[in-house]
């Protein structure tokens, strides 16, 4: 599905999936993305994990138009001509980070939640040559946000309208009765 909650879901699958050995980024987001093993320093994954996070949702075309990119400078490039760039971030939106305050951006990740203090708890790929989740306080590192032109989530109107709810009332309002009979 191409939600939000879908690529937070299957991001937060790959959480614990390093590289071996460590520093290589010999990892399986490079060799899908490469097409073969890559055991090399030069080759960070942080945007290939999310580019292979969205085409294994069937997501392809909401990230870099179906294309590739493991440059976050291409990446950022990409959603300003695209009108994807906001300046609200919210769950599912990706965000680029600044370590070093130069104005370009080092690093991406997934939003999959805005704290209310405006701190973020994302998905990182390539965090210490592993995928993590993160809970990112420094927001002047916080470069960009992009928001993919998710579908539609799906809910109930309400919980009145979910099954599992009305079995329960039903099942416990017979449970009163007997109790108070």
């Amino acid at each position: 599905m191409k939600t939000a909650s879908a690529i937070i879901n299957k991001a937060l699958s790959y959480v614990g999936i390093c590289e071996t050995p460590a520093g290589s980024n010999n990892v399986i987001f490079n060799t899908a993305y490469y097409g073969r093993t890559i055991n090399h320093p030069d080759y960070h994954w942080c945007v290939v994990g999310v580019w292979y996070t969205f085409r294994e949702c069937g997501a392809a075309d909401l990230f870099f138009s179906g294309g590739k990119t493991a440059s976050c400078a291409s990446l950022w490039d990409w959603a300003k001509k695209n009108k994807l760039t906001v300046t609200t971030p919210a769950r599912g939106d990706l965000v680029l980070f600044d370590w070093d305050g130069n104005g370009r951006a080092d690093h991406v990740g997934i939003i999959k939640e805005v704290c209310s203090d405006g701190t973020l708890n994302t998905v990182e790929f390539n965090v210490d040559d592993a995928v993590k989740e993160m809970h990112r306080t420094n927001k002047s590192q916080f470069i960009a946000f992009i928001r993919p032109a998710y579908e539609q989530e799906t809910t109930p109107a309400s919980c009145a309208d979910c099954p599992l709810r009305s079995a329960l009332m039903t099942l416990y309002n017979k449970l009163k009765e007997e109790s108070e009979a």
